[in-house]
């Protein structure tokens, strides 16, 4: 329930956990350190609001329900001051969110599909196992966020900033990380399927068995990356997918032990210094790849295209490389 008062502002003494709240108009009102757990916010005005170190744990903000009233709205966060606040496992779907204040938030297991996400500070947020497909947090404040385990199919994060990131087992299939900067990022067992990472900064990112099966990285920097045991493309011929396309990216330095390569396009990369023992690089375009003190410890390089592919086949065999003819 809800007190409501016309001649005294609302405030968290007016509001019971497992509160119904819908349509209820709360522009303005300062609800720090308030109990909204398992309420029910569906169209509700809560722009301007005050929720710093709220518990807004498993509350509904939208109607997901094909039946429900086709009038329903999500509800209004914009400029919402929600620092510190507990919004384990809320249902967020749909919800304006544009020019909130998200920093500190526990936003673990909450849902945010189609969440509009303009300009958000999510600065130090908790976002482990949560769902954000198809939102668009670019121009949000994204500096030490938490993103272990959560969905991030389709999200835009081009030329965002997401240096030191944690994605650890995360789902990024199909993410658009054009130009962003990774730096430092963890992304050790992410699934990044036909992710769009071309231009995007990767400088000592950890990739390490991440599935890069389709990717798009002409131009990234990788360079001190750890790629070992990634997989680029896929040795079934078979497979509906295409290799990571690779061409012009700078992989000097990387670590890319064990990685599958077969058909990738490595064409004009750089991979100067970058340990590729034991990779598999069947059938590769190597066309202008630079292995300058590139270590090639039982690298596997099938010669299906003749010397003009890579002119230094002698240099490579001497490395250790395993140059099969086709």
């Amino acid at each position: 329930m809800v007190d409501l008062d016309p001649d005294d502002p609302i405030d968290e003494s007016d509001i019971e956990p497992m509160a119904d709240l819908r349509e209820i108009n709360f522009s303005g009102a300062d609800l720090t350190d308030a109990n909204l757990s398992n309420a029910t916010l569906i169209d509700a005005n809560l722009s301007n609001v005050n929720l710093t170190d709220a518990d807004l744990s498993e509350v509904v903000f939208s109607d997901d329900n094909p039946d429900a009233d086709a009038d329903s709205l999500p509800a209004d966060l914009s400029n919402a001051n929600l620092s510190m606040a507990n919004l384990t496992g809320a249902d967020l779907r749909n919800v304006n969110f544009t020019d909130a204040n998200l920093s500190d938030a526990d936003l673990r297991g909450a849902i945010l599909k189609n969440a509009t996400l303009d300009r958000v500070n999510l600065q130090n947020a908790n976002l482990s196992d949560a769902d954000l497909r198809d939102t668009n947090p670019s121009d949000a404040n994204l500096s030490s966020i938490n993103l272990r385990d959560a969905i991030l199919k389709r999200i835009n994060f081009s030329g965002a900033d997401l240096s030191e990131t944690d994605f650890t087992n995360a789902e990024l299939s199909k993410a658009d990380f054009s130009n962003a900067d990774l730096t430092n990022a963890s992304l050790s067992e992410t699934n990044l399927f036909k992710t769009n990472l071309s231009g995007a900064t990767l400088t000592d990112a950890n990739l390490h068995n991440a599935n890069l099966l389709d990717a798009d990285l002409p131009h990234a920097n990788l360079s001190n990356a750890d790629l070992s045991e990634v997989i680029f493309s896929n040795a079934n011929p078979d497979a509906d997918s295409l290799p990571a396309d690779l061409s012009n990216a700078d992989l000097s330095m990387a670590n890319l032990t064990y990685a599958t390569l077969c058909d990738a396009d490595l064409s004009s990369a750089d991979l100067t210094g970058a340990d590729l023992s034991d990779a598999d690089l069947t059938n590769a375009n190597l066309t202008g790849a630079d292995f300058t003190s590139a270590t090639l410890n039982q690298t596997v390089i099938l010669d299906s295209s003749g010397d003009e592919c890579f002119a230094s086949r002698k240099m490579l065999a001497e490395k250790g490389a395993i140059i099969r003819e086709a």
